[in-house]
């Protein structure tokens, strides 16, 4: 791991961490490494100590007897020594082998001037002796039997056996010795060196992992809390912006407050005003301290001040309410005002906050419009009395001229000049029906007062009645007709059909150039009915198509051909009550697609209208 140090590393927490850190990883690295050497030095020599235990004790068991110990001086007793211990001689790094009895006199050794003698020893020597506890490293140089026993002068291991010898014969008894074997400590050492190597080179490399990673979770903690540092300033000197930005938008909001036209009530919890505005104020003619020891309640009149409780509770369950009441000003002046109430919060607290506008003006206004509408509903009744009245008027006369005309068709021949003048009259005579037509139902939609009377229709016998109609708008044009095979019946009105027919027949007649095509199509699918009518006319603009369909509209195009625009509007709306819908494809200068979609039972059914009829 890389650490990377700060520019100002010296003189840093960082600094003083990396220091104390690295002071007290290797006070610990050195006591640890010294309490190892010792450990492992010590768990050494336990090791090689058992090793020597169990072999004297193998050896002791099979070749000592106690009275050895006894006639140790005999060479009998030497011999048997010999053979029980001469394999010890050849264990690597023996130098000297002695076995004391219990006297702590040398009974036998390698070195042969030691028998018999007694080595001066301290008594916490002796202890260790018959306790069988090896003694650590020590120089041969500085041990009280030096002058005696001439030990090699090289760091020596001493191991100590205690054994305990039975006797050879019936009357013999146990006795107890000790084994004193004395190693060079040469291997041990070697294997302490490189164990000690080894210790030192893992501790070494332990202690710089943790230094290392104490580091960088030290210095991760440190730039953490520096960073904490700078966002705690950055807030603060955000949180000292915002407040000069709170003061500055309170300056702001009291200023727009106090400029708003509309009157600004704010009422407490308490039911008592907190804050006004100044055109409330000045509309209700009193000073703000004086607003501000006053209610609701207090400025409205008794009839709408009984409501404020009922009010005020609504507003907190709804979090707002629109409502009129009536305030009374200081002089008694009454106002109409419309007052938008909603709960906010107001210094910390709730408050309800209410827009007062005077609708004084709007309501003489709305007071205008009612009447002027009650008078336009009037003379609209009026118009609608004279239109029905003129349309059957109209109707008998029309009826017997178009009888008259009919009936002249038929005496004079064909070959007679004045057929082309009466086919003339009855086309006028036609269209002059069917407009009568249009505007009485166009009426009766507009009064509400038109129910649909549901018939089972027979589209090919109607079709040829509609077509017959048709006919007699003009001669010139040729009508197609295309029907799908087995048609269903239909369930609408069959008058209202038969209008939304002639007039868009009517209107493809009227604007189409006299010898074009015609085509009336009609098809069944999916239980609705498409009624397609395809002209070869002028054309409509793109932009006027959603403009025609409304009522008295007509296109720029079509200003100089007389029509008053009622067509279309009443093919939608007949559609519509048929739970239909209209659609108008048309290219200038290429004619006119018009396809209206009526369902076969529409919303209302008809059918059953019908059967119970």
């Amino acid at each position: 791991m890389k650490a990377r140090f700060p520019g100002k590393f010296a003189c840093g927490p960082l600094c003083i961490f990396t220091l104390a850190s690295l002071t007290l990883i290797t006070i610990i690295a050195i006591a640890s490494g010294y309490a190892q050497s010792i450990f492992f030095e010590d768990a050494l020599i336990e090791r090689e100590a058992l090793i020597v235990n169990q072999t004297v004790i193998a050896l002791a068991e099979h070749e000592l007897c106690a009275e050895d110990f006894n006639n140790y001086t005999d060479d009998e007793s030497q011999r048997r020594f010999e053979r029980g211990f001469s394999a010890l001689k050849n264990v690597p790094g023996v130098v000297r082998l002695k076995l004391y009895n219990a006297d702590n006199v040398i009974v036998w050794s390698d070195a042969k001037e030691l028998i018999g003698k007694y080595l001066p020893k301290t008594e916490a020597h002796l202890a260790r002796v018959w306790a069988g506890i090896p003694s650590g490293v020590f120089d041969p140089a500085k041990r009280l039997s030096h002058a005696q026993d001439q030990l090699p002068n090289i760091p020596l291991v001493e191991f100590y056996v205690p054994i305990a010898v039975e006797g050879c014969g019936i009357a013999s008894g146990e006795v107890k010795a000790v084994v004193a074997i004395y190693r060079s400590a040469q291997g041990l050492n070697d294997t302490l060196r490189h164990g000690m190597l080894l210790l030192w080179l893992v501790t070494a490399i332990g202690g710089i992992l943790l230094f290392l990673a104490l580091f960088y979770l030290f210095r991760m903690a440190y730039h953490r809390k520096r960073e904490v540092e700078n966002q705690l300033y950055r807030l603060s000197t955000e949180h000292e912006r915002a407040e000069e930005a709170v003061i500055k938008a309170r300056a702001k909001f009291h200023t727009l407050f106090d400029l708003i036209a509309d009157a600004i009530l704010i009422v407490d919890m308490n039911g008592r005003f907190i804050h006004v505005n100044s055109s409330a104020c000045t509309r209700l003619g009193y000073s703000y301290e004086e607003m501000l020891q006053m209610s609701p309640a207090d400025i409205d009149t008794p009839e709408y001040a009984a409501k404020v409780p009922e009010r005020v509770k609504t507003i907190l369950e709804q979090g707002k309410l629109v409502f009129e009441t009536t305030q009374v000003r200081k002089d008694g002046t009454p106002i109409q005002v419309e007052l938008n109430s909603r709960v906010i919060h107001f210094d910390g607290e709730l408050a309800i906050m209410s827009v007062a506008r005077d609708v004084t003006e709007r309501k003489r206004m709305e007071s205008a419009l009612h009447q002027a509408k009650e008078a336009a509903e009037l003379a609209l009744a009026e118009q609608r009395q004279l239109v029905a009245m003129v349309s059957h008027e109209y109707r008998s006369p029309l009826a017997v001229i178009d009888s008259a005309a009919q009936l002249l068709s038929i005496k004079l021949s064909p070959e007679n000049d004045t057929a082309p003048i009466i086919a003339r009259i009855r086309r006028g005579v036609s269209r002059l029906t069917s407009f009568l037509d249009n505007c009485l139902i166009e009426g009766r939609m507009d009064s509400n007062a038109l129910v649909l009377h549901a018939a089972a229709i027979d589209l090919y016998e109607f079709t040829e009645s509609v077509m017959e109609g048709a006919r007699h708008i003009s001669e010139s044009h040729r009508l197609i007709v295309e029907l799908d095979p087995d048609l269903p019946l239909l369930y609408g009105d069959r008058q209202l059909m038969g209008i939304m027919l002639l007039n868009l027949l009517g209107n493809a007649i009227k604007y189409s150039p006299g010898g074009s095509e015609v085509r009336l199509r009609i098809k069944h699918s999916r239980q609705a009915f498409s009624f397609e009518i395809i002209d070869q006319g002028i054309g409509i603009p793109a932009e006027e198509i959603p403009l025609i369909i409304q009522k008295y509209v007509r296109g720029r195009s079509v200003a100089s051909i007389p029509g008053a625009g009622l067509g279309l509007s009443l093919v939608s709306r007949i559609s519509a009550m048929h739970g239909g819908s209209i659609e108008i494809n048309s290219r200038e200068g290429e004619g006119t697609h018009v396809t209206v979609i009526i369902p076969q039972y529409p919303a209302i059914d008809l059918k059953e209208q019908h059967q119970t009829s």
